[in-house]
């Protein structure tokens, strides 16, 4: 997972070692239209509720479940 611009860069200098696979897996757990519906509620009721958005959530690493 990358946390920070530093991070990202260094990721996509190993784009070519990942599991299409396993991140294809990743992505279909974690960003179905429900997972991002519940989501964008989150983030409206911590606006609401507190003036600022949450913090990101936590997923597991591709291949993890």
């Amino acid at each position: 997972m990358c946390g920070t611009l530093d991070e990202m860069i260094a990721a996509a200098q190993n784009i070519g070692t990942r599991d299409p696979r396993a991140c294809r897996a990743h992505a279909e757990r974690w960003f179905t239209h429900f997972e991002m519906a519940a989501e964008y509620v989150r983030m409206y009721q911590a606006l609401i509720g507190t003036g600022s958005l949450p913090g990101g959530r936590v997923t597991q690493a591709a291949g993890g479940r």
